[in-house]
């Protein structure tokens, strides 16, 4: 697993992660095993195994940057210990706790997640309270953390997200952003605003369909930034803590292939292109090695990719480097058609076919280019204008495969990247297969 971490580019991890920050006691995590009991996760029992000293060293020794959720159903004083049995010294309270359980030297831990996603339990507690309380410790103990702040991104855009609709859950997403953000205070106690989204969220049973109403979500997330968290985030940058692919049939079951399949990996592409063109500083794919779904799969006794990790194994190394302008003659857009309208995905939303982003590959100071092709059916074939190309020898990454609903369960070696030696020409023209992605290295 750490081979694989290493691999695949990550370059940063949550803890607890995801909906467990809101069953997650820190306390209870810490010490020897033996002695940590179980805690209640979702319906079950368990011991944290992996609690927060094995995190934070497994990241120590991996050159990985931690982001620790806060869980804000724990009391204020817990919450603010956390910050000083991760960062203080061993003189300190907690930090001597820390000493006594193995550890003398803080560590480099100073990014922080306020909550996980919006709930209806968190709509009484003062998120901006919290933040205050990590803000007030860090300055006791004389460090400097950075706080994130959760936003409701995923449902914001759809045609059933409207007020006084009379029910209680619905309004409450509604009214997150405004309230937490606007009205709460959290815009100014906050370094930077979070948001989870899955693209789709609505099965068709009918392949082509389905493809297209997943290939949709880089626009969807795009707008529901740009028209419904920046304007009341302000100047926070925007990190995106969950992204992938969750279809659920007619009586909201997930259904897992569509996590795990070609497509999925496709979908990663199209949301990564869109932050990366829109401004997010950060992105965590959700998640490492789930059951049935998600970026690794445990396959006859060691870890394959599936599809999804072969994306982002493909865009990581762009983590970090500076963007160039770029841009494409190709207009052709796909309209989201009626009735529309479900799932996060609003009627009449358009979407481009071709998109492309470049960034200064670190290693060589040369352009790096990502370009997807979300049609269904055409390949397509443009010319790119790209600040600062030269005509010559480059490497291209291409991930393509005929059926979108191909994956690596019973063959890893199913769906993959393959690479290939191309000299490019001026004018800068590249054909992309249908439903394709692709990076080109000079």
């Amino acid at each position: 697993m750490k081979t694989k971490i290493a691999d695949l580019g990550v370059r940063s991890l949550r803890y607890p992660g995801g909906t467990l920050t809101d069953f997650f006691f820190w306390k209870d995590s810490i010490g020897s095993i033996e002695k940590r009991g179980e805690m209640m996760t979702y319906n079950t029992l368990e011991t944290p195994v992996i609690g927060l000293h094995e995190f934070l060293n497994f990241c120590e020794a991996n050159s990985i940057t931690p982001l620790i959720q806060v869980n804000v159903l724990d009391t204020a004083d817990n919450a603010a210990d956390l910050v000083e049995y991760i960062l203080g010294s061993s003189s300190t309270t907690q930090g001597a706790m820390r000493a006594a359980n193995g550890r003398t030297n803080p560590w480099n831990a100073t990014l922080f997640e306020i909550g996980n996603e919006p709930v209806s339990f968190y709509q009484g507690l003062t998120l901006s309270e919290t933040g205050k309380n990590y803000a007030l410790k860090a300055s006791e103990i004389g460090v400097d953390i950075k706080l994130g702040g959760v936003t409701e991104s995923a449902f914001q855009l759809a045609d059933w997200m409207v007020s006084g609709s009379g029910n209680d859950t619905l309004q409450m997403l509604y009214d997150w952003n405004s309230h937490v953000f606007t009205e709460g205070g959290l815009s100014s106690t906050t370094d930077f605003a979070l948001g989870h989204f899955y693209s789709s969220r609505y099965w068709h049973d009918d392949t082509e369909k389905d493809y297209r109403w997943i290939l949709s979500g880089g626009e969807v997330l795009r707008r529901t930034l740009a028209e419904k968290v920046k304007p009341h985030t302000g100047t926070l940058p925007i990190w995106i803590t969950e992204y992938h692919v969750t279809v659920e049939n007619s009586s909201n079951i997930i259904q897992p292939s569509y996590g795990n399949d070609y497509q999925s990996g496709l979908a990663i592409a199209d949301m990564l292109l869109m932050m990366m063109n829109n401004g997010v500083q950060g992105a965590y794919i959700h998640n490492l090695a789930q059951e049935n779904c998600w970026g690794l799969i445990n396959y006859n006794q060691g870890w394959a990719l599936r599809p999804a990790g072969h994306v982002f194994r493909l865009f990581s190394p762009a983590a970090g480097e500076t963007r160039l302008s770029i841009t494409t003659d190709s207009t052709d857009v796909y309209t989201i058609p009626a009735p529309g309208g479900e799932g996060n995905v609003p009627l009449n939303l358009q979407y481009p076919l071709v998109s492309a982003s470049a960034t200064v590959n670190k290693t060589s100071g040369k352009p790096r280019v990502f370009i997807i092709n979300r049609d269904y059916t055409t390949d397509k074939t443009v010319t790119i204008n790209l600040e600062g190309f030269n005509p010559g020898n480059a490497e291209q990454y291409l991930y393509t495969n005929s059926l979108v609903s191909a994956h690596n369960e019973t063959d890893p070696s199913t769906v993959g990247i393959t690479q290939s030696s191309v000299v490019f020409s001026n004018p800068f023209t590249v054909t992309i297969p249908a439903h394709s992605c692709m990076r080109i290295d000079f």
